[in-house]
């Protein structure tokens, strides 16, 4: 299942969409439209479902409790070379990663 944005006219509606075989062929059936993007996304519905859902999906929540301090690394490792930012992060310090600006090639 996924979601995908269905266009009509100037408006783009989110559809809840599963695919299945018939024969040879990959079908897609629409199990929901849930509205019109721009009026979920106003009224905030979208976070309101994504949460929901996420109480049943293990990653999401993992990934919600980060973000919201309930959760800290246990350890770090090390996977890659230092790619030059290691003083633009120790001067940006603990907590403040969101404010720093990296530019390079491709950015």
């Amino acid at each position: 299942m996924f979601v995908r944005v269905k266009t009509k006219g100037p408006y783009r509606y989110l559809q809840i969409v599963e695919n299945h075989r018939e024969g040879k062929r990959t079908v897609q059936r629409v199990l929901a439209t849930l509205g019109r993007a721009d009026e979920l996304a106003e009224s905030g519905s979208i976070d309101v479902l994504l949460k929901s859902l996420g109480r049943f999906a293990t990653q999401v929540q993992v990934i919600q409790g980060y973000e919201e301090g309930c959760l800290e690394a246990g350890a770090l490792r090390h996977i890659g070379p230092d790619l030059g930012v290691r003083p633009s992060l120790e001067r940006a310090g603990p907590g403040r990663l969101d404010q720093l600006a990296v530019a390079g090639p491709g950015l």
